[in-house]
């Protein structure tokens, strides 16, 4: 057999002397303005928003107090006025410090211009995107309103939302276990049964 009917083991390049076009789309007829092609139709994987979040107005711009419990009359403070642009949040407490915070909400420790006592304020981190993710966070206020007074517990105090926001006012701890943990490297072993003790309690 003779090297000339050998195969070539690479792809042999063509050139073509006229131009190609390499597209697989259908060329659009020449002449036919844009505001006569008819519209794509809607992509049925992706709903539209207006599904998604049909009531976009569930934000107040008052506060409005949270429970399931109390009465809603009594939960906010008398001091508190609607007519003034500053939040709920900034008419009744100062001092604020970020102590912490997660992919739902950020906690700040604040002290309370009624009483001067500090508490512990946690805000939602976005605003409510609709009915049902208000309903979703509001579920937090109707558990706190389920426990009962605990002394192992985090007291709860008042809910209100404001502005798309929710705000949760509970007692302020001296630090968190993991802070505690990292200021004393070696904890006693009678310690951490007492710890484990509360918690099961």
């Amino acid at each position: 057999m003779s090297e000339s009917v050998i195969p070539s083991p690479r792809p042999t390049p063509r050139f073509y002397k006229e131009t190609q076009v390499f597209s697989t789309k259908k060329l659009r007829p020449s002449g036919t303005p844009r505001d006569h092609i008819p519209p794509r139709p809607p992509v049925k994987s992706c709903p539209p928003l207006s599904r998604l979040f049909p009531h976009r107005n569930v934000i107040s711009h008052h506060a409005q107090p949270v429970s399931f419990r109390h009465s809603e009359s009594s939960l906010l403070s008398p001091k508190y006025n609607e007519n003034s642009n500053d939040l709920y949040f900034e008419q009744m407490f100062d001092h604020s410090i970020p102590i912490g915070y997660g992919s739902f909400g950020e906690v700040f420790k604040c002290r309370s211009k009624e009483d001067g006592k500090f508490y512990a304020i946690k805000k939602s981190r976005e605003p409510f995107r609709g009915q049902c993710d208000r309903k979703r966070k509001m579920e937090e206020v109707a558990k706190h309103e389920e426990l009962l007074p605990h002394p192992n517990c985090i007291r709860f105090f008042r809910a209100w939302e404001e502005r798309g926001f929710l705000y949760i006012q509970t007692e302020l701890c001296q630090m968190s276990v993991s802070e505690f943990c990292n200021r004393n490297q070696h904890l006693a072993e009678s310690l951490i049964w007492n710890y484990l003790v509360d918690l099961l309690m």
